[in-house]
């Protein structure tokens, strides 16, 4: 395959990973509704608890298989490609174990599903062929989930999520085709998935032939000593969902206790934009942790260094319009989404929204940074800071809740400070640790792109005016208009002068290449 230069391709993996995104969340958009209206609310609550529990088991395959692709790069760029094969040998055996253990445990749970959960005798079959093709699903997942390893050690994430983006569609193409020409039914969705999955399953496999044929698969390179290894330092990451999910569920419990039911939906509503830019903070930031593997394997801190100064500034770049234009844009986004809220309630879910976005400002930036502590080995302490975090934010809101003190606003602002201590504090200042540098050393970068979103929403807010919003079409002419002017300011903000240059160059030489 065809090797592009580092920008180039840093580019290039930049720009699938967020047209990935963007179809993915577009396509949830349309299909979410599509199917809850063909299922109803009942039998689409299932195919949420079916996932749920895979997620669970997801939490100890975690400790396994989060650290795999870093310790296969690692050794693979220090020369060590005998040592590389080990590793994937030795995760590849783990992994086929884990899928064995899962698959008893799963058949088990399928045949008494009815024991746990309470299902009309209705949809009794339904519901257990979604759980046992949800399961099979997960257990192919596993079996593959190594080969992975393939567009990482490259770093070629175009291909990789290209591939997602090309299982995104196939998804919508065959929802809406079953959902046409057959009865509806639950483990439909379940299906659909199966078959996108076992075609990204088939294409991780022929990627990582292609991209590692010196790597070969030979089960008798199986090492225990190998494999606890990455136990070790994947065991961190298995703590890490493990807290988040617990600090997420308290959450969701202290409202429901401590504020009420009303307050519950008001929360889940006031949570789905922030959540999308989240992820795509975290998408994008994943983009950068093979190259940060490959310098690290090759000792070439200094430009380690660069690369993570120009990741934070990459990021900041795509997230930072996103971010000031839901604060600017949210409630009007709200009032014409959801249409049976009144006036006060939207103000809620505005407000709500605004509190939990606002420390994005630090995190979205920071994940880079993250990347650096994978690159590095060194996971353990931000593990174990953000779960002091998660429990230091359950004990200063229990309390508050046992005093009537508790308010929606009080609960995100309790969280946003915690997130905004984790991300905006520590993770810049621990990164320079490992990286050896002078501990204040990306604070600048991190508050220069919180500066420049500040101003960007500045300008919104001064242009918001000029438009009206009531209709779909009328809002998403102002927010194209508005995030061209935000990206405009973003670019000079955040950029320096050279890069500048650097850019308009790359564009200009790609006119001409069409031109000519």
């Amino acid at each position: 395959m065809k090797t592009l230069s580092d920008n180039k391709q840093t580019t290039i993996n930049l720009i699938t990973s967020l047209a990935a995104f963007v179809i993915n969340a577009g396509i949830s958009f349309v299909l979410t509704p599509y199917i809850l209206e063909k299922l109803g609310n009942e039998a689409y609550g299932f195919i949420g608890l079916a996932y749920d529990f895979v997620n669970y088991a997801g939490i100890l395959t975690l400790a396994l298989n989060s650290m795999s692709c870093r310790f296969v790069s690692y050794e693979y760029h220090r020369g060590n490609k005998e040592k590389a094969d080990i590793y994937v040998n030795s995760i590849l055996g783990a992994n086929l174990i884990l899928a064995g253990a899962i698959t008893l445990c799963a058949v088990f749970m399928v045949w008494k599903l009815e024991y746990i959960l309470t299902i009309p005798k209705a949809l009794m079959f339904d519901v257990k062929l979604t759980f046992a093709i949800v399961f099979i699903n997960y257990i192919f997942g596993i079996c593959f989930s190594v080969f992975n390893s393939g567009t990482f050690v490259k770093n070629r994430m175009d291909l990789y999520y290209l591939r997602n983006l090309f299982s995104y569609v196939l998804k919508l193409v065959l929802t809406i085709l079953i959902f046409t020409l057959f009865d509806v039914r639950i483990f439909f969705i379940a299906l659909t998935t199966l078959i996108c999955n076992a075609y990204m399953n088939v294409a991780t496999y022929i990627l990582m032939r292609k991209l590692l044929p010196d790597l070969k698969l030979n089960l008798r390179k199986f090492k225990w000593k190998t494999l606890s290894e990455v136990l070790r330092s994947g065991v961190w990451n298995s703590v890490q969902s493990l807290s988040d999910l617990m600090i997420s569920g308290l959450n969701s419990l202290l409202t429901n206790r401590f504020i009420g039911t009303a307050a519950g939906g008001y929360l889940q509503s006031s949570k789905t934009i922030p959540n999308y830019i989240l992820q795509l903070g975290q998408q994008l930031a994943q983009v950068f942790s093979p190259k940060f593997t490959i310098l690290y394997a090759q000792g070439d801190y200094d430009r380690l260094v660069k690369e993570a100064k120009r990741s934070m500034r990459l990021v900041g770049f795509i997230i930072s319009t996103p971010v000031a234009g839901f604060i600017v844009f949210g409630y009007q986004f709200y009032a014409l989404w959801l249409k049976n809220y009144s006036p006060a309630e939207l103000q809620i879910v505005q407000t709500v929204s605004v509190i939990t976005t606002i420390p994005y400002l630090f995190s979205c930036v920071a994940f880079p940074l993250i990347q650096i502590n994978t690159a590095c080995n060194k996971v353990r302490t931000p593990v174990l800071v953000a779960l002091a975090a998660g429990i230091a934010n359950i004990l200063v809101v229990f309390p508050l809740g046992k005093a009537d003190a508790l308010t929606l606003n009080v609960l995100a602002c309790c969280t946003a400070a915690f997130t905004i201590l984790r991300y905006g504090v520590f993770q810049p200042y621990y990164a320079a640790k490992i990286l050896a540098r002078n501990r204040l050393f990306f604070y600048g970068t991190l508050l220069r792109n919180v500066l420049a979103t500040v101003v960007i929403g500045v300008v919104l807010y001064a242009a918001k005016g000029l438009f009206t919003y009531g209709s779909w079409g009328h809002f998403f002419i102002a927010i194209a208009l508005c995030g061209a002017v935000g990206y405009v300011l973003a670019f000079f903000l955040l950029f320096n002068p050279g890069e500048y240059k650097e850019i308009v160059h790359m564009f200009l030489s790609k006119m001409k290449k069409k031109t000519a």
